[in-house]
């Protein structure tokens, strides 16, 4: 396998007895090199790992895998996407031991995986030729959706509710459904894998896109705090905050609680500082909140050059107000001078 760096995220690969070859060795060759971890999973069946071996295309078994993944213990929000390898191991991916009656629910660990990540939105998950069997566990997976396959599944995909697209005299080769990539046989590997990485690579920019606005939003508050400060701005400090924010100045202090509290916090400060320059110097934005390096020069009205050096977290609501505010700094990141 390719060693190139995974730096865009990993791809799991559900595997188990009589993969397809064709596809294992193109996808060991082409997602290392698109930038792709590649991590097979399976079921383990309480062993530490599992050795498959792919179809005896040629008369014998020419490639094995060693696994040591379990499908049961992994998130779908750890990968980019997620592929169901082709020829005869999804079907053994959706044996259960036990069937307790009549349209019982499919407990099989890969089964219940593939239910997880259909419901992570923004996840591809792709198939060739005979593995969307896996989905026909589950007829939820599948209704309703487009799709190619083998033309040997064909009744069994139909049955499961999905719509099958057609071409010509047989299925279509290359289909995709939002978050659904299918392809028809392994002659189709590397279109597929071309597909299965743009939609990949459409999601990623869409899913920054969508989170670009929330990040401009708490790194405008953060400066507007800053500047507030600087400029001695008290209207400009209590419109940056909810009315139920909390404050925490340092942090281990009691907690100054709403608008008020906070307000009287910033008149507090300027009761004894003449000016100050408020400089951010790191923001790290995750989720809501922000962390963020300041350093600043206050100017104290008994005539001392106050440098202080720290660190505060916000936590910004999707109005784009301050509700949380946590300050850490301490004695030795504070200099005195003058006075």
């Amino acid at each position: 396998m390719s060693p190139a760096p995974a730096a865009k995220g990993k791809i799991a690969v559900l595997i188990e007895e009589h993969f397809d070859q064709t596809e294992y060795r193109a996808f060991n060759e082409y997602f290392p090199r698109a930038g792709y971890e590649v991590e097979y999973v399976s079921h383990l069946w309480g062993q530490p790992s599992l050795t498959f071996g792919s179809n005896p295309d040629n008369g014998y078994v020419e490639e094995h895998l060693t696994v040591t993944t379990e499908v049961a213990s992994i998130s779908p929000h750890d990968y980019k996407g997620l592929i169901l390898i082709g020829a005869y191991a999804m079907d053994r991916l959706r044996y259960q031991v036990e069937v307790p009656g009549p349209h019982s629910r499919n407990k099989a660990p890969a089964v219940e995986f593939l239910r997880a990540a259909s419901a992570v939105e923004g996840l591809k998950i792709g198939t060739i030729c005979h593995s969307l069997w896996l989905l026909c566990a589950d007829r939820q997976l599948l209704e309703g959706r487009r799709v190619t396959c083998a033309h040997n599944i064909v009744c069994d995909v139909e049955n499961a509710g999905a719509e099958v697209v057609y071409e010509g005299d047989g299925t279509a080769d290359l289909v995709v459904d939002g978050d659904l990539v299918t392809a028809k046989h392994p002659e189709v590997t590397a279109q597929f894998m071309d597909t299965f990485v743009r939609e990949i690579e459409a999601a990623e920019r869409n899913r920054q896109e969508q989170f670009m606005p929330e990040q401009q939003r708490i790194r405008a508050a953060v400066e507007g705090y800053a500047e507030a400060f600087s400029k001695r701005d008290r209207d400009g400090f209590v419109a940056l905050l909810a009315e139920d924010v909390v404050q925490y100045e340092p942090v281990g202090s009691p907690a100054n609680r709403g608008k008020g509290a906070v307000t009287a916090f910033f008149d507090g400060v300027f009761d004894v500082i003449d000016r100050l320059e408020f400089r951010v110097t790191d923001v790290v934005i995750t989720g809501d909140e922000a962390a963020f390096s300041f350093h600043i020069t206050a100017h104290t009205k008994d005539g001392k050059v106050v440098e202080d050096r720290g660190i505060d977290t916000f936590r910004v609501g999707a109005d784009g107000l301050i509700t949380e505010i946590k300050g850490y700094h301490d004695d030795a990141h504070t200099q005195v001078a003058g006075g």
